[in-house]
């Protein structure tokens, strides 16, 4: 069975924009599994709201019914603005021809500019150039709303900053009173985190911002104290974090890891990042959302359980017929209203015609409540947009059915107000302002004294237990579980199907659970706990469940490690043994390298390369010990090559640490030590030979006068070749599949990459090899099929200028099948997504030209989410009867 294609369009030149997108919207509806909750909230218009002036006032009718079918470019008129309650948008946009802040409240009024020139110096009022050089045509972008939505921060750039920066965009910090409209200069010196977000507000009164020597630091906004909150600047990439609010997690522009924060070491503990980009945070600290890929989806991640939603789809069916593309997400301070911006397949983030929209949202589950609505029109570049809500008088309220609120502390003697809650909710112990929600919905609360109303929101969603989200193992004795919401275990039940013995267990945090086993866990088993209850009004408990344990990770033992990469999907968590800190080891591509299906480097003429800090963790810790252990997964492109090629290289331009390359057939090692005195180009320690395109499980160990080589868990060398400590190691970069600068390029494969400044003794090789072969083999097959081919038709090819502030880029081909060579496929044609970019590399797939003829090696698309987040140029004509592939015949 063929699979069928996943398109994404992301060519602002593409022709037969509506067709193209009205079917993918009929796609989408397919795949679409958000729920969509209906609002339910009755009567009451705004006349007139003041804007900006926070005053009590009823809210807008918030009305349910059948989705109306959307018509392209339609702005939201007043009525449907009302569903919103009161509030307004700010974002940024170019339509004046400069980056100026513009405004829109939710009463109807039209969009109005906000910002004007700048605040210094004499500047012209239209598109031309300053007349006073001393004070050139600034730009204000990174809109930020306070908390109480009174003042408003931003950046102001000077002209040509605010393009996609090389390094940072630095600029004024500048706070502006909605209501009054003075503003003045925060700070002189800040910087932009990647692209238009420059800060936080932690609360009404202090600010999170980088400065000029992008550190972070919280700013009061009273006395103008500051504190600094990283101890050091960012060094990749030069973008500094963002903290979000309640000091738990940091986030910068282009690397969406949302990674812990300590504020009492200021330590970052720096984890994989998501595919996409523009992180930023919940006002509760709760919440971390970005947009997950080119032109979406936006997604939403649980701080707290690492539970990933899906909060607005590409080319979403709830959106406009052309407004399918999607960035800038933000989020209300009261997490009840997002906002994004999106566009009709143009990706170019200061040209392309984006619009913004705003919905109302479950704070509880990140999941829209409704249909977003288009908030601006025009065509000029709207963009990075923030939200504010203005708070109701009876307060908003949420939980699961059945749910009972108390709005009594909200008014004055509550029996003299006549109120009313909303269809099916009902007083409570007949005590006038409380009520109880028996059914999930939004009901609106209104309580009335003669001219006056006073208005609330309930949000009930439906009741059901807690469910468990993962269950890992910590340590050889340990186990933690992690529960979606928050839990009470005072009746918890424990046991093991083996009858595997527990010792104890105790809560970690709200949501979580740690196990502590009698003995170590040596095999899969599985797990039934009962009695857990969540903190719901009326708890909800979970039956007896059955939870699947795995069997015991690789590596078997963590004692002594500095470095470990599974695979780029895994957290690859150590902590350090000097510290205590933990933090994840990552690495960042260079040249043609990339990840598989299997999120395995794969290397031609590239290199994935380590963290200063993660290289530096190594030589430090090797250097105490003078032992050190490699241990990888290795597959050679080529059996025999020609030159020298590093697979691993702890190595300068001219000194090396270690360095493990293949010349010819075999496999050698360069270790540097005070007796051998090792040069760039001396000879090496030969360890012998592994197969190509087949994973070989390789451990190397080395101690003063002995050094041993494991291969798939078998000892095959053991020798007194090399004598001598590491007393003499200094800092070097550590690559994988070449040397320093690029220099002697690798092919092959590489996975299961562990460094110990201890040595691993045969017993532990050979649980490693163990444990690490049945990972492989637990991995689900993807099928390949190799083709002779046609090539009928292409895509626009995709420019680095159109694909920014991204490095790679696929591009889809269509071909006639001229002939099978490998594999199942019963087709006359194909539809080929090829990579045309890395690492801001144009690929040679880019000049092959239509007619011409060639063999390809494909996988279904499908299978490899490892691209979902990458730009992708499909500017073909739609025929879903015809599969997509993706080419692994790099």
């Amino acid at each position: 069975m063929t699979p069928r294609p996943l398109r994404s369009s992301s060519s602002p030149q593409s022709g037969g924009g509506s067709s193209r997108r009205s079917r993918r919207r009929q796609r989408g509806s397919l795949t679409q599994s958000l729920l969509l909750l209906l609002a339910v909230l009755a009567a009451g218009a705004v006349a007139g709201w003041v804007a900006l002036t926070l005053r009590p006032s009823s809210a807008a009718p918030l009305t349910a019914g059948p989705a109306e079918e959307k018509s392209p470019g339609r702005p939201a008129a007043a009525e449907e603005l009302s569903t919103l309650g009161r509030g307004f948008v700010v974002w940024e946009s170019r339509r004046s021809g400069d980056w100026r802040l513009w405004i829109r409240d939710f009463d109807g009024s039209e969009p109005r500019q906000l910002t004007e020139e700048p605040m210094r110096g004499s500047e012209p009022t239209d598109d031309s150039e300053a007349t006073d050089a001393s004070e050139p045509t600034r730009q204000h972008c990174c809109a930020h709303l306070s908390p109480d939505g009174r003042r408003l921060l931003y950046m102001s750039l000077a002209k040509g900053e605010e393009t996609y920066p090389e390094d940072v965009a630095d600029g004024e910090l500048r706070l502006r009173d909605l209501e009054s409209g003075e503003e003045r200069v925060l700070v002189e010196g800040a910087q932009t985190y990647y692209e238009h977000r420059a800060a936080v507000w932690k609360d009404d009164s202090s600010v999170i911002y980088i400065g000029s020597d992008g550190r972070t630091r919280l700013l009061s906004l009273q006395d103008g104290s500051q504190e600094l909150l990283t101890a050091e600047a960012r060094l990749h990439q030069n973008h500094g974090w963002l903290i979000n609010p309640t000091f738990t997690h940091a986030v910068t522009g282009l690397k969406t890891s949302f990674s812990p924060y300590d504020p009492e070491t200021r330590h970052i503990g720096e984890v994989r990042a998501f595919g996409g980009c523009q992180g930023y945070f919940s006002q509760d600290g709760r919440w971390g959302f970005w947009a997950g890929g080119a032109g979406g989806p936006l997604k939403a991640l649980d701080l707290t359980t690492r539970e990933v939603v899906t909060v607005v789809e590409k080319s979403d069916p709830r959106l406009p017929a052309d407004r399918g593309y999607l960035y800038f997400p933000n989020l209300s301070p009261d997490g009840m209203l997002f906002t994004f911006a999106a566009s009709h397949d143009e990706h170019h983030h200061f040209e392309g015609n984006y619009d913004v929209f705003v919905a109302r949202l479950d704070p509880g589950t990140f999941q829209l409540l409704g249909d977003p609505l288009q908030i601006t029109t025009d065509p000029g570049t709207d963009r990075f947009p923030d939200v504010f809500h203005v708070p109701l008088d009876l307060g908003r309220h949420d939980g699961e059915a059945p749910l009972t609120v108390d709005f009594r502390d909200r008014v004055e003697d509550p029996a003299a107000w006549t109120w009313s809650y909303g269809a099916g909710a009902e007083e409570a112990d007949g005590s006038p302002g409380t009520a109880r929600f028996s059914h999930p919905g939004t009901y609106e609360v209104r309580a009335r004294r003669g001219d006056r109303e006073l208005l609330g929101q309930v949000l009930v969603r439906p009741a059901r237990p807690p469910r468990v989200l993962e269950i890992h193992q910590q340590g050889e004795e340990k186990l933690a579980l992690r529960f979606d919401e928050a839990v009470a275990l005072d009746d918890l039940q424990l046991r093991f199907a083996s009858g595997r013995e527990i010792a104890g267990w105790e809560p970690e945090g709200e949501t979580g659970l740690v196990i502590h086993l009698a003995g170590a866990l040596d095999a899969a088993d599985t797990l039934v706990l009962e009695g857990v209850r969540d903190r719901a009004q009326e708890p909800n408990t979970l039956a007896a469940t059955e939870v699947a344990v795995d069997a015991p990770r690789w590596p078997s033992d963590r004692d002594g490690l500095v470095f470990l990469w599974r695979d780029g999907n895994s957290p690859n968590r150590i902590a350090d043994p000097v510290t205590g800190e933990e933090s994840s080891c990552l690495l960042e591509t260079s040249g043609i390298a990339w990840l598989d299906h299997h999120y395995r480097m794969v290397l031609r003429r590239g290199a994935f390369t380590a963290s200063d800090g993660d290289a530096a963790r190594i030589v430090y810790n090797c250097k105490k010990t003078n032992h050190l252990s490699l241990e990888l997964t290795v597959a050679p492109h080529r059996q025999s090559v020609p030159k020298p090629a590093r697979i691993l290289s702890l190595a300068g331009p001219n000194r090396v640490d270690v360095v493990l390359e293949q010349r010819g057939g075999e496999l050698f090692l360069r270790l540097r030590t005070p007796e051998n005195g090792l040069q760039a180009n001396e000879p090496a320690v030969e360890l012998g030979a592994v197969p190509a395109r087949e994973p070989s499980h390789l451990v190397v160990t080395y101690s003063p006068g002995r050094l041993r080589t494991y291969l798939d868990g078998v000892p095959v060398l053991d020798t007194d070749i090399l004598q001598g400590g590491f007393f003499n190691w200094k800092y070097r970069p550590l690559h994988f599949g070449s040397g320093d600068g690029g220099s002697h390029p690798w092919a092959g494969v590489l996975e299961g990459v562990a460094v110990y400044n201890r040595v691993l003794e045969p017993a532990e090789v050979a649980e490693n090899h163990r444990r690490y072969a049945a990972e492989r083999a637990a991995r689900k097959r993807v099928p390949k099929v190799r083709f002779k081919a046609r090539l009928t038709a292409r895509s626009e090819a995709p420019t680095l200028e159109q694909i920014a502030p991204y490095r790679e880029a696929l591009t889809v081909y269509e071909y006639e099948v001229l002939e099978v060579l490998g594999g199942s496929f019963d087709g006359e044609r194909v539809r080929v997504a090829h990579t045309a970019i890395l690492d801001r590399q144009l690929l040679p797939i880019l000049r092959r030209e239509p007619g011409s003829t060639t063999q390809l090696l494909l996988e279904p698309f499908g299978d490899n989410p490892q691209v979902e987040s990458w730009f992708i140029s499909d500017t073909l004509e739609p025929d879903y009867s015809i599969p997509l592939y993706y080419d692994v015949g790099r």
